[in-house]
C-alpha cells in the first residue's frame, strides 16, 4: 500500500502526499478510516519494536565502550567523569523501572473487578456506554462481562 508506506517513511504528511504521490486531503481520509488507521498504527508500533531490538543489541556494545573509558587511566578526566555519570544515570533508571514494574503487576494483581451487579440500570448503560468508547481507544475497563 503506497499511502501507508509513504507515511511510515517521511517525517510529516505533507512529505508523504509528495513521496506517494497521493493528494494530503486523501491522506487525512484513509486517517480517519478505522481499518487504514489500525493498520498504520499496526505498522508503526512494528517499526518501533525494530528500532528497541536493535537498540538492545548494540547497548551491550555501549556498555563495554563505558567501561573501557571509566577505567582507562589515560582518558581524560572529563571522559571518565561523563562515563561514570551515564553508568549510573542507566542503572537508576533500571531501577525505577524495575520497581515501577513491581509496583504495577502489585496493583494489578490486588486490582478489584467491578461489581456490575450493584448498578442501577442508569449506571450500567453509562458504564456500557464508557467501556466501548475505551475499547475503541485500548484503554481496558471493566473486563467482566456484562
Amino acid at each position: 500500500m503506497k499511502a501507508l508506506s509513504a507515511l511510515l517513511c517521511s517525517p510529516t504528511l505533507a512529505a508523504a502526499a509528495k513521496q506517494s504521490g497521493i493528494p494530503e486531503r486523501s491522506l487525512y481520509r484513509y486517517l480517519r478510516t478505522p481499518h487504514f488507521a489500525d493498520a498504520y498504527r499496526a505498522a508503526r508500533s512494528e517499526q518501533v519494536q525494530e528500532a528497541l531490538a536493535q537498540l538492545q543489541r548494540v547497548a551491550l556494545k555501549a556498555v563495554l565502550m563505558l567501561e573501557q573509558v571509566l577505567t582507562d587511566p589515560m582518558a581524560k578526566g572529563s571522559a571518565r567523569v561523563t562515563a561514570c555519570k551515564t553508568v549510573l544515570d542507566c542503572a537508576m533508571r533500571t531501577i525505577q523501572a524495575d520497581d515501577a514494574d513491581a509496583q504495577l503487576m502489585a496493583l494489578e494483581t490486588t486490582k478489584p473487578k467491578p461489581d456490575l451487579s450493584q448498578l442501577t440500570d442508569e449506571e450500567f448503560v453509562w458504564f456500557r456506554r464508557i467501556r466501548k468508547k475505551l475499547s475503541g481507544s485500548g484503554q481496558a475497563i471493566g473486563t467482566t462481562s456484562v
